[in-house]
């Protein structure tokens, strides 16, 4: 599997979460250097609802790349204009094989990932997730992002169909 189909399997998993409306993968985040693409970004349609979340998640499928990113703190951007982050890493990348979850969620930690960060741990068959450690809130979204964040989903999804790059199969 290559990088766009661990954002899609990511996309779906969030996508069946209870607080999840609308989710748009490899989306452009931010402005100038500090910008960037995020892999998976997910939210829920009205910052009223419950458990209402703007969720970016950071896709890894291997260990060298994961640990570049940890050392220059590149995934720290994502935490500007969400509430909840996560990591979507192959076992490959987390060492799952070698190490316990415990053992993980360590590793990762005194390498630099956020302690309020989810974990998730991306499975080869393009389905199935573990879910290492949940992330946390850092703050209430709001409801300007929030509706911000629809128009852009929106209008990329847009762009896709019209230049046919969407494959609607890819969310089941």
């Amino acid at each position: 599997m290559d990088h766009r189909d661990y954002c899609v399997q990511t996309a779906r998993w969030m996508l069946g979460q209870s607080w999840c409306d609308l989710v748009c993968w490899e989306m452009r985040w931010g402005r100038g250097r500090r910008g960037g693409v995020a892999d998976v970004v997910a939210i829920t349609s009205s910052w009223r609802k419950p458990g209402a979340r703007i969720a970016v998640a950071e896709v890894k499928r291997t260990r060298a790349d994961l640990l570049q990113d940890l050392r220059a703190k590149k995934m720290l951007k994502y935490q500007v204009g969400s509430s909840h982050c996560y990591l979507a890493a192959t076992a490959e990348a987390l060492r799952s094989s070698k190490l316990t979850a415990k053992e993980i969620i360590a590793d990762l930690t005194t390498k630099g990932l956020p302690k309020n960060w989810g974990i998730l741990e991306l499975k080869p068959d393009g389905q199935t997730i573990r879910v290492l450690r949940g992330a946390r809130s850092r703050e209430k979204p709001k409801a300007q992002r929030i509706a911000a964040l629809t128009r852009k989903i929106a209008r990329s999804f847009c762009y896709r169909v019209l230049a046919g790059k969407f494959n609607s199969s890819l969310l089941g």
